[in-house]
């Protein structure tokens, strides 16, 4: 991204498909820089507010120097993370685009880079994932690389987009995770499935009880009318105590 950066002129911006690179002097009056890919456009914003549901990934600078030098910001983003491997075992499912951003000063001490990703991904997969913002640690893993939370705190979804908070600059996105179950969750999820297997014995054998009382009791008061029919029928014969 560095040498295709060096190669455009001031203010520019070079789309490839859902790649773009733009180069610029960091704003003077706002403290943003969007990229839209589908329409092929990028500018400044000053407020989150102004981001449109279009605007792929954006970012908001920290504050100028005392001095007010003036910065120059290059800015780009890849569609996926196909580019960066990842031997880690931590499983993770992108749902925004990738951004690089190169600012003379990539480390801050106290104020962070916001970052602002458009979700890609079908809305339902927040019931069963959990978003984090990272960032590829080329030098993790043995030199191999992997994604790395190191630094970057997820601040939640605004509007259209989520948001990352990053101490540093390298290349960042949103990505997502399968939710953790925790130990005490995991035994209530046990317990509760013991209550349900227990139940359900002890619910077959009251509908039995029950039953079977019912059937026991219909059976008893038809006993007591064919007893109480065959003692009249005898006596009206004649059968039983007889006067003499």
């Amino acid at each position: 991204m560095e040498h295709m950066a060096a190669n455009l002129e001031k203010y520019a911006a070079v789309f490839s498909g859902r790649t773009a690179v733009a180069k610029a002097r960091r704003p003077q009056t706002s403290t943003g820089i969007y990229l839209d890919t589908t329409s092929k456009t990028w500018g400044e914003f000053s407020e989150p507010e102004e981001l449109t549901e279009e605007a792929d990934v954006a970012v908001i600078l920290p504050r100028l120097p005392s001095n007010g030098t003036a910065l120059r910001v290059t800015l780009g983003t890849l569609p996926h993370s196909a580019l960066f491997g990842n031997s880690s075992n931590l499983w993770y499912q992108q749902c925004t685009q990738i951004v690089q951003v190169k600012y003379p000063q990539h480390e801050m001490e106290g104020e962070p880079f916001t970052f602002y990703f458009r979700d890609q991904c079908n809305n339902s997969i927040a019931a069963t994932l959990l978003p984090d913002c990272v960032f590829w640690d080329a030098l993790g893993d043995g030199g191999v690389g992997v994604w790395s939370t190191d630094g970057c705190t997820y601040r939640g979804f605004f509007k259209h987009h989520y948001v990352c908070d990053c101490t540093h600059l390298t290349s960042f996105g949103i990505m997502f995770r399968q939710k953790a179950v925790a130990v005490d969750d995991l035994h209530e999820v046990i317990l509760s499935y013991i209550t349900l297997i227990g139940i359900a014995p002890s619910l077959f054998g009251l509908l039995v009880v029950v039953i079977t009382y019912v059937i026991s009791r219909d059976w008893k008061s038809l006993l007591v009318v064919v007893i109480t029919y065959v003692i009249s029928r005898d006596w009206k014969k004649g059968v039983g105590h007889k006067c003499l």
